[in-house]
């Protein structure tokens, strides 16, 4: 029982990760995966909707497969970010977004390993 609050848990805060601002950049803003991240909500939301079906169906072995998409997902982000800020990469301001998606990605995975109680 307790995996299924743990991986419910997790889905829920990768959802709110979608919505959260990731990074603050002069002149441009709060740059969240939903407003400005090419396709980034919709990839997380399709892996959050998986590891709903999987949690529903008691695969919990097999959310092993979405949580590390999603933190290896979260690590290109990251990178590209960085990589498009360029020299003014001293400029971005990291928010808390990526809180709500790496904690998410790291519940989903905790439920996929964690031992029956």
């Amino acid at each position: 029982m307790k995996k299924l609050y743990i991986s419910l848990l997790g889905i829920v805060t990768l959802i709110i990760g979608i919505f959260t601002p990731l990074v603050t950049a002069p002149m441009i803003g709060q740059i969240t995966y939903f407003r400005d991240a090419l396709g980034g909500a919709f990839f997380i939301f399709m892996l959050a909707l998986i590891s709903l079906f999987l949690t529903i169906k008691k695969y919990y072995k097999h959310l092993v497969i979405t949580a590390l998409s999603a933190l290896a997902f979260n690590t290109y982000t990251f990178v590209q970010l960085r990589e498009n800020a360029g020299e003014n990469v001293d400029l971005l301001v990291y928010e808390y977004g990526w809180i709500f998606l790496i904690l998410g990605s790291l519940l989903l995975l905790i439920a996929a390993l964690r031992n029956n109680f």
